[in-house]
């Protein structure tokens, strides 16, 4: 019994190899780029104090057709976490309520456009809906 060796030749054209080489480190690329962007933003998500959270369950239980659309911001000021409550409805008089992370109420009456001016919004904690 004999067996047939059959070879078989792949004709190379140049070029072809350094194709493959490329897209492979593009796919590389591509992956690690989506990786580290879901990694950075899990990492700044950050979580509401429960002081601040039982807060805002407090507002929207005495406002829950949510008139004059209140929301809490969080900001950072002089290297301190400020939650500040307002609203934004057009026919709504409202005042800026400032608080701390353990939700006890600051007064900035006096500094409040400063705040504003110095301070850096981070997020909106919650928004009546």
């Amino acid at each position: 019994m004999s067996y047939n060796k059959v070879h078989v030749m792949i004709e190379e054209k140049p070029g072809n190899g350094s194709f493959l080489v490329i897209a492979n480190l593009m796919f590389a690329f591509c992956i690690i780029t989506i990786s580290l962007f879901y990694s950075a933003c899990s990492k700044n998500e950050t979580q509401t104090p429960a002081p601040i959270a039982a807060l805002i369950s407090n507002l929207q239980s005495q406002n829950p057709d949510c008139a004059c659309n209140p929301y809490m911001d969080q900001y950072l000021w002089n290297d301190k976490t400020i939650y500040v409550s307002s609203c934004g409805g057009p026919l709504c008089n409202c005042i800026a309520i400032f608080y701390d992370s353990a939700a006890h109420q600051i007064n900035l009456d006096s500094t409040s456009q400063q705040f504003f001016q110095q301070s850096t919004l981070i997020k909106n904690v919650w928004t009546c809906k």
